[in-house]
């Protein structure tokens, strides 16, 4: 199968669970995001090609592995989720029949407590029921960032939300996304400390994107559209979640614009 399937990681050693979990003969390339120890010794022992990426960046991951990568068809991938068997053929596939295309398989979200059974619900409304070119699983070829036409590939600026500012390119240069439901990974269960982390990041990238490109932005619509289809989809608890959450992603965004940002260092 003519297919690179890159991962980055930085210390997470769940990566050994992802690559193991991959049941096709594909290349399989490691972005190195200032690894720990322990990661490295992993990657090295499962003997998969692996590039440095010396800041913790996924923007320079995600470029930095195509770079590396020897096929014209890239699989981006995270280091807590696992395929299910057969999810890559069915993308390889999908992709085949939609080569101009972006293909997107279906994140499966799990739960072992309360909490996490909370994220999942959110992360089903926010991220697995929307039309979004969001990692993982994402399928692309290499050849699509010509088609967008803006003189980038991943964004290394905005650090966190870099699938999210790909879809806006995406969305505006009118690249089409082949949804496979049936192409699935799973992803490991998140807390709501680690929850809330991710959506401060977000904002930061948010505010660094925004200041880059002009754009005004109508921050009642923003946060009107996931909020209601929280409480509409999933419940009050959902809803109410999402209205926590959606508070902390403005507060990174406010604390990029004013220079109260940390999370650089």
């Amino acid at each position: 199968m003519d297919l690179s399937i890159v991962i980055p990681v930085h210390d997470d050693v769940r990566i050994e669970r992802c690559v193991k979990s991959i049941d096709e003969n594909v290349e399989v390339v490691i972005a190195l995001n200032r690894p720990t120890e322990e990661v490295t010794g992993i990657v090295k022992r499962l003997g998969v090609k692996s590039v440095d990426v010396q800041e913790q960046n996924l923007g320079m991951c995600y470029n930095a592995g195509m770079d590396a990568s020897a096929s014209e068809l890239v699989l981006f991938m995270d280091s807590d989720c696992v395929f299910e068997p057969g999810a890559i053929a069915k993308m390889y596939v999908g992709k085949q029949a939609n080569p101009h295309a972006l293909v997107r398989g279906e994140v499966v979200f799990q739960q072992n407590s309360l909490q996490s059974r909370i994220t999942k619900s959110a992360r089903q409304v926010t991220t697995t029921n929307v039309p979004y070119a969001f990692i993982p699983p994402l399928l692309l070829d290499k050849e699509v960032f010509q088609r967008i036409g803006d003189g980038y590939r991943f964004a290394e600026d905005v650090r966190w939300c870099v699938d999210y500012e790909f879809e806006l390119r995406r969305t505006k240069a009118d690249v089409p996304l082949v949804r496979l439901t049936d192409a699935r990974i799973f992803h490991d269960p998140i807390s709501i400390r680690s929850d809330l982390r991710s959506a401060f990041k977000y904002g930061t990238g948010k505010r660094i994107r925004y200041e880059r490109t002009g754009e005004r932005v109508n921050f009642l619509e923003v946060l009107k559209e996931p909020i209601l289809r929280g409480f509409r989809e999933a419940g009050p608890v959902t809803g109410l979640y999402l209205v926590l959450w959606k508070s902390v992603l403005y507060a990174g965004y406010y604390s990029e614009k004013y220079g109260l940002n940390t999370t650089r260092r």
